[in-house]
C-alpha cells in the first residue's frame, strides 16, 4: 500500500501545477467563458479495497451539485457530491443505512469533438465524511478523476449542456484508530445551466 500513498502524494503535489498549465493553455474567450450551476444523478457506487469490505452501495444512488466557471477549454468547479451506503453496526451486527458526502474542488479540461459535443477530463480533491448509524464515523481526504462527454444547447432563457461522466473517487478515511481506504466508482448524468 506504500506505492499507493506515494502516487497519491505525488498527484497532490502535481495537481496545482497541472491546473495552472491547463489554465494558461486554455485560451479563454468571451464566447466560451461564464459561470454555471450543474446537477447530476448517478448509479450506486461500486466500492473496491477496504471500502468494499466495510460498506456496500447496492440499492443507493449517487448525486452532485456544483458551481463552476468556464474559461475557454478549462473549467473550475466546487461543490458537493455524495452517495448512500450500507454498513454493519458495531453494536448489533445489523445492516444500517448511511451516507458519504464530499466537498470537492475540481479542474476540467474540455476537448471539442464536434459542433456542440465536447469530451472532458476531470481531476480534483476534496474532503469526505462517511456515516452509517451504529458504525464509526469516518472522514478524510479524497481525490477524484473522471472522463465525460457534454452536449451544449441554447434555450430560450438560458444556455447550458447535458453531460455524462464516469468517475472514480479515491478515499482515505479514518477515525478513532480505524482506517478505511479504497475507491468508489460511479456513472452520472446531469445538466449544467449558465448563470
Amino acid at each position: 500500500m506504500l506505492w499507493y500513498r506515494s502516487i497519491m502524494k505525488s498527484a497532490a503535489l502535481l495537481l496545482p501545477a497541472t491546473l495552472a498549465a491547463a489554465a494558461l493553455l486554455a485560451a479563454p474567450s468571451a464566447a466560451h467563458a461564464g459561470g454555471y450551476v450543474s446537477l447530476g444523478v448517478g448509479t450506486a457506487p461500486t466500492f473496491h479495497d477496504d471500502l468494499s469490505a466495510s460498506f456496500s452501495g447496492e440499492g443507493h444512488a449517487s448525486g452532485r451539485a456544483m458551481l463552476g466557471q468556464k474559461l475557454g477549454r478549462f473549467a473550475i468547479e466546487a461543490g458537493l457530491s455524495g452517495y448512500g451506503v450500507d454498513g454493519v453496526s458495531a453494536q448489533t451486527a445489523d445492516v444500517v443505512d448511511g451516507r458519504a458526502i464530499s466537498a470537492t474542488v475540481s479542474g476540467k479540461f474540455h476537448v471539442p469533438l464536434g459542433d456542440r459535443l465536447t469530451g472532458y477530463l476531470r481531476g480534483g480533491l476534496g474532503h469526505t465524511w462517511l456515516r452509517a448509524d451504529g458504525t464509526t464515523d469516518l472522514e478524510g481526504r479524497s481525490y477524484h478523476g473522471g472522463l465525460g462527454m457534454e452536449y451544449g444547447f441554447e434555450a430560450l432563457l438560458a444556455s447550458g449542456s447535458i453531460w455524462v461522466e464516469i468517475r472514480r473517487d479515491v478515499e482515505d478515511l479514518a477515525r478513532d484508530g480505524m482506517t478505511v481506504q479504497g475507491t468508489a466508482d460511479t456513472v452520472s448524468v446531469g445538466v449544467s445551466i449558465g448563470l
